[in-house]
């Protein structure tokens, strides 16, 4: 009767770290948000010269292969 009790415990545990965790991972996506929003260098033209950079390195690569 015992091993009843403390299974019955465990998932209450688990359902509040749970909680604490969820409310952990939601602050720094907000955080990304506001990057976002805050700076346009973040949301287009970062990913526009990383797209830049990675195209012109794969590119070379393709060209050495022929």
């Amino acid at each position: 009767m015992t091993t009843v009790g403390t299974t019955m415990d465990q998932p209450n545990k688990a359902n509040k770290l749970g909680a604490t965790n969820s409310a952990r991972i939601q602050s720094p996506a907000s955080g990304f948000k506001r990057w976002g929003r805050k700076g346009p260098f973040i949301r287009y033209g970062l990913p526009m010269i990383s797209l830049t950079v990675f195209g012109a390195l794969g590119l070379g690569h393709l060209l050495q292969g022929r």
